[in-house]
């Protein structure tokens, strides 16, 4: 009888003292504000306002530690978007210090985020970081003899040969590539802060897969990479046989060395045709381009100007393919004196 009586007060009790508990204030305020103080803080849109300010005083050496402090922050809270966002700045801001080497080599040490845009933003921006390093110091990287690591390890870029840079820009526009289907139904404007889209409608143009199309096109269009063997065999090519091309072998294509940059141009074009057809799109005006630029490159076999032919079909191929196509492109930064833009047929 005991028993129940001091339960039946008991309950009451136990209601009254949660009630009370729940009306008063929490005994942990404090302690919560003084565990708050010590979180990790998010970056905000004045971190960076401050970072371009020091860029326009030409600060590059501390813009460049506050973005380091960003990026390792972002990887920490695995924020992807700011950790992507840190990654290209800081390589901007390395290339205006210590040039092209420091950066790129400092891009593919750092720790990449996983997910899908992340990975194609700094696949294209690392692909692109190449390719441009090519361009501006041909004439030292020609005087370069290959090196094979030792350990099969990374080669240091400094003592990269031009087929070797090359090798990995393709290498990453084939990864990010390898993905366009996962990008077919994401517009571009999912890269705005890092792409310049051209004039094109967004129904004719307007996706990522596109623009990864593109951004690999212009690369193997441009006849400064290729060697003497792929200019003066460009007569060597079926012109049929190219334009008939619906990127059912693009995969493998595109993987061979030996094959021709227009082979590659034309399985890549193809396979977005096909793609464009299938969806009931509009057909992409750079494959009318392609057309067109195939037809130039008709010579003979036995022409004396074999190799003055394959030069100048090969600038008709790309003026043709530009008019048409317009323009994507890295949107410029201020983060170092170089512009960073990537632009596509």
């Amino acid at each position: 009888m005991k028993d129940r009586v001091r339960n039946a007060l008991l309950v009451p009790a136990a209601f009254l003292l949660a009630l009370v508990a729940a009306w008063a204030p929490p005994q942990h305020s404090k302690a919560a504000r003084v565990v708050a103080g010590h979180a990790t803080p998010t970056p905000s849109a004045a971190d960076w306002k401050e970072i371009d300010r020091l860029v326009e005083q030409q600060k590059l050496a501390e813009a460049s530690a506050k973005a380091d402090a960003i990026l390792q922050r972002a990887i920490r809270a695995k924020n992807e978007d700011e950790w992507t966002r840190a990654l290209v700045r800081c390589v901007q801001l390395r290339s205006g210090l210590h040039g092209y080497e420091t950066a790129v080599r400092f891009l593919k040490e750092q720790p990449w985020p996983e997910g899908l845009l992340p990975r194609v933003t700094l696949e294209l921006y690392y692909a692109h970081a190449l390719s441009d390093y090519a361009r501006a110091y041909s004439w030292e990287i020609a005087q370069r003899e290959r090196v094979e690591s030792p350990q099969g390890g990374p080669i240091d870029l400094k003592a990269m040969t031009r087929e070797q840079i090359l090798a990995e820009s393709r290498r990453a526009y084939l990864a990010v590539w390898a993905k366009r289907q996962a990008l077919s139904s994401l517009p571009v404007d999912r890269l705005a802060e890092y792409v310049r889209p051209n004039n094109y409608p967004k129904e004719v143009r307007g996706t990522l897969r596109d623009a990864v199309s593109y951004f690999f096109v212009e690369l193997l269009a441009d006849s400064s990479l290729w060697s003497p063997e792929q200019s003066n065999g460009v007569y060597r090519l079926s012109v049929a046989r190219l334009l008939d091309t619906d990127g059912r072998d693009a995969d493998a294509r595109l993987k061979d060395p030996q094959a021709h940059p227009a082979e590659q141009i034309a399985e890549i074009l193809g396979d977005l045709e096909a793609w464009h057809s299938a969806a009931g799109s509009a057909r992409p005006s750079s494959r009318r381009a392609w057309r067109g630029c195939a037809g130039s490159t008709r010579s003979s076999p036995k022409s004396a100007t074999a190799a003055r032919s394959a030069r100048t079909s090969s600038r008709v191929c790309r003026a043709t393919a530009r008019s048409h196509g317009g323009r994507w492109g890295w949107r410029s930064s201020r983060s170092s004196g170089r512009r960073t833009r990537l632009r596509t047929a």
